[in-house]
């Protein structure tokens, strides 16, 4: 069933009730009765009459409101304790005083400073070669007498100290380091005589000694 509404008044109007006019133009109008035509064709105003739909919804008549009660909700603010934090710590941080606050900020920040000083010291001397292992390597290099007066003996004869380093698989630094110590020992004769052995003298055991 097809209701229809009242173009005037805005009441339903239900089959076999009222009319339909249709203008010039092409605009359709629907009354409920001839009131609501005459009202229509007098141009009245729907809104400023008491009796029509659109009067009573603009002034709010007959509307029944469900007045819902409003919930206020209340923001409860309260502490918990954090890990590593308990609750007293962090109520008296909150009412520490300024001066307080920022000295213990400049405390922290200067051991801060002092521990980061101490990590790049220490990554420092991680850093810096070993004195023991040096010497060990010294000690390590050292030759045999028989090697040293070889050495020496090679020296003496116009090798020069990279071919003797070379013939003794020892770094340069060690046949000079030799031969400086020779050299600064005062014998009378200290060259070798190739295949017959001889007695050293106490200047070469004195180099003996300082070499060993």
């Amino acid at each position: 069933m097809k209701i229809d509404i009242c173009s005037f008044s805005g009441y339903r109007m239900y089959p076999g009730h009222g009319k339909k006019m249709v203008k010039a133009d092409g605009k359709t109008f629907i009354f409920l009765n001839g009131k609501c035509e005459a009202s229509h064709m007098l141009k009245r105003n729907p809104r400023k009459i008491t009796w029509t739909v659109l009067y009573r919804r603009k002034h709010k008549k007959g509307i029944v409101e469900e007045v819902s009660k409003k919930r206020a909700r209340r923001t409860v603010k309260f502490q918990r304790a954090i890990v590593g934090a308990s609750l007293n710590d962090i109520l008296s941080k909150r009412n520490m005083k300024p001066e307080v606050r920022k000295a213990q900020r400049e405390q922290a920040i200067r051991a801060a400073k002092e521990k980061q000083r101490a990590q790049k010291a220490q990554k420092a001397q991680k850093k810096a070669p070993p004195a023991a292992p040096a010497k060990k390597m010294s000690q390590r290099r050292r030759l045999p007498n028989s090697l040293r007066w070889r050495a020496v003996g090679w020296m003496e004869m116009g090798l020069s100290q990279a071919d003797a380093a070379r013939r003794l698989n020892v770094s340069r630094s060690v046949v000079q380091r030799l031969w400086d110590q020779y050299q600064s020992e005062d014998s009378v004769s200290r060259r070798p005589v190739p295949g017959r052995p001889r007695a050293t003298t106490p200047a070469e055991d004195r180099f003996l000694a300082l070499s060993a």
